[in-house]
Order: structure tokens, then sequence, then C-alpha cells
């Protein structure tokens, strides 16, 4: 990296670095997906979310690809991973009745941080004349936006309404009258 005191000196050394962090995480998110699966009782979360994890491979794929020309090797996300390490202590921490409200819950708090970690590296991807990188990027932070809302709507119609102990009719009614 760069001379400065901090390792980052410019753009390009703040966009690897950045790029590094969301690499790691997204293979410490995947992992942590297929942990959560095993414990949610709710088939469509466990459809979105497993479906989101085998997104999450292809994307650490493609985030090591954009890192090739680096030769700094991983660095992890801290702050990614102390979120990791909360949503893992909801899995034992919670009863099983409202577990499932309290991983969707955890796993939106990582979606909106990595959506800002994308969106911000995706700006120095263009800033840095990198349209294409650019792109993908702004890609995975929309995509992300879109998993956000449909486990909103799972959230909203089926789980909390479950785990406050309204019955599975009432609830969907009660979620379309609004």
């Amino acid at each position: 990296m760069g001379g400065s005191a901090g390792g980052i000196s410019s753009l390009h050394d703040l966009y690897i670095e950045e790029l590094q962090e969301l690499a790691d995480g997204t293979g410490a998110l995947h992992r942590l997906l297929g942990e959560h699966a095993r414990v949610i009782s709710h088939a469509e979360v466990v459809t979105k979310l497993s479906g989101y994890a085998t997104e999450l491979a292809s994307r650490g794929e493609d985030l090591r690809r954009m890192l090739a020309s680096s030769l700094d090797g991983s660095h992890p996300d801290q702050a990614l991973a102390a979120m990791i390490t909360e949503s893992r202590k909801m899995m034992h921490v919670v009863g099983e009745n409202v577990r499932d409200a309290a991983l969707i819950d955890s796993v939106q708090r990582l979606l909106h941080y990595q959506i800002a970690a994308y969106g911000s590296v995706a700006a120095y991807a263009k800033a840095l004349g990198r349209p294409e990188e650019a792109a993908r990027l702004a890609e995975y932070a929309d995509r992300d936006k879109t998993l956000d809302g449909e486990l909103s709507e799972l959230a909203v119609q089926l789980v909390n309404p479950q785990a406050a102990g309204v019955p599975r009719a009432a609830a969907g009614i009660q979620a379309r009258s609004h």
C-alpha cells in the first residue's frame, strides 16, 4: 500500500482495502447463512437465505477476480466480523418461538452494512475509471436491497405475527389490509 502512516495514501489503496474487506466478509456471511439455515423454522426464509448464500459464493469469486492484481492478500472486516458474532449469538440466546424473527433482523443489519460498503466501493471504482467493476458492485448493492425488502415482507406477513402468537391465517389477513 501507500506510504502514509495508515498504509492507505490513495483512493486506489482505499479501493483495494475495501474490496479485500468485502471479499472476506462475503465468505464469512456465506458461512453464517449456512448456520442460520440449519436453525430457522420457516421454509420460506430458509429458501431466501439459501438462494442468497449461493449468490454470495459466486459474488466472492467475482470479488477475488477484481483483487487478482493486488498482492496484498485478504483483509478482514472487523466491523462485519463483530456483527456476524452477534448474529451467531442470537441463534443461541433467543427462544425458538422468536428465533426466526431475531435472525431476519440480524441478517438485515448485515445487509444494510453490506449495501453501504458496496455503494462506497462502487463510487471508488467509478472515480478510478473502472466502470465495469463499479457497475457490478452497484448491482450487488441493489441485489442486497432487494433481499432486504423480501426479508421484510416475510417478517411482516409471516414470521413476526407468528412470533407474536397471531395465528397464520389471521396474520395473512392483517398483512393484506395495510
